[in-house]
């Protein structure tokens, strides 16, 4: 299992979620209850300092416009977004619709504040939103919270889904989110978090539940080299049911995300080979097929169940050998 950077395509589904194009010149406005979370767009309910947020309303920019690089910007076509009046958000995107900004971190332990909107000289009315420590969002595919998750196989780095599926007792998984709260190593507002340890990881260690079943975090925090994305990685429990779309949720100080899915597969059948180097196979799951001397075709090959032929090398791998011998009646191979 590792720690690494999202793949682009997380990144973008992510980060780049919602919106439509420019709108007509005017008055911004913030629609009310229209700061939401990035991953679950759940109106009305609390956001989280250092998560991503969707801000919805009326924003009449010229064009739509994306951050071009990091730190974040505070003002993007001219817009942005002020907390209590003076503390700005920084901003990933913004469209005549939709701005996507992280909530500043410096709001930790206030239950709400005013926001407004400022557009050439003007400004909205403020908009009140709900604050807590906590506010589990999962990212989905579609980006509307709800289906298929942006959940990657941390070996393949390709998506979790119905083509390729998790196998329970075994597959490790990346999942992003955010809302999880404070971290350590704490990136100022608007800045990356960390690329290499120590990481950004959470104060408080989140719960997963696939299917019914529980898994412990492996890694919990920032996603490193993003603002306000987490990442969450564990592997998939054995007694996970399969199915195209299993359940999944992340818990953490007692608020509860939006639930995904992915695509879990049951392992059938595996053998490490972790035993010592020359050792045979666990004979509890291995037997041999010696043939009866020959299968009665006339071949030359002789099957034997020796070491000599198969054994473990010592390094997780089965070392299966032909070795031909000759002497002075026999010219042939050992398999």
């Amino acid at each position: 299992m590792r720690v690494r950077t999202p793949t682009p395509y997380v990144a973008l589904a992510c980060l780049l979620a919602g919106g439509v194009g420019a709108a007509a010149q005017g008055t911004p406005s913030i629609q009310p209850g229209g700061m939401v979370n990035l991953a679950t767009y759940g109106s009305g309910a609390a956001v989280a300092p250092g998560s991503i947020v969707a801000v919805l309303g009326s924003f009449p920019v010229g064009a739509t416009a994306g951050a071009p690089s990091e730190p974040l910007p505070s003002s993007l076509s001219g817009l942005s977004f002020q907390f209590g009046g003076n503390l700005y958000a920084p901003l990933f995107y913004v469209s005549g619709s939709q701005a996507n900004v992280q909530v500043p971190w410096e709001l930790a332990g206030q239950s709400t504040a005013p926001v407004t909107a400022t557009l050439g000289g003007q400004t909205s009315a403020p908009q009140t939103v709900n604050l807590a420590t906590y506010a589990p969002g999962i990212f989905t595919t579609h980006g509307l919270g709800t289906g298929q998750g942006a959940i990657i196989d941390n070996t393949t780095y390709t998506l979790v889904d119905a083509s390729n599926p998790a196998t329970a007792g075994s597959t490790y998984i990346e999942i992003y989110c955010t809302g999880l709260g404070p971290v350590t190593n704490q990136p100022a507002t608007g800045s990356p978090a960390p690329s290499s340890p120590p990481f950004a990881t959470t104060t408080t260690a989140p719960t997963v539940t696939i299917g019914s079943v529980a898994a412990p975090a492996l890694f919990a925090g920032l996603a490193p080299g993003f603002v306000g994305l987490y990442q969450v990685d564990v592997q998939v429990p054995a007694t996970v049911s399969r199915g195209s779309a299993v359940p999944v949720t992340i818990s953490i100080g007692g608020a509860v995300s939006n639930t995904v899915t992915i695509a879990v597969q049951t392992l059938v059948f595996s053998d490490e080979f972790n035993g010592a180097a020359g050792s045979l196979p666990n004979p509890a799951t291995w037997t041999y097929d010696l043939g009866g001397g020959g299968w009665g075709n006339g071949e030359a090959e002789v099957y034997t169940n020796s070491p000599n032929n198969v054994s473990q090398d010592g390094n997780g791998n089965l070392a299966i050998m032909v070795i031909k011998y000759i002497d002075r009646f026999h010219q042939g191979a050992e398999c």
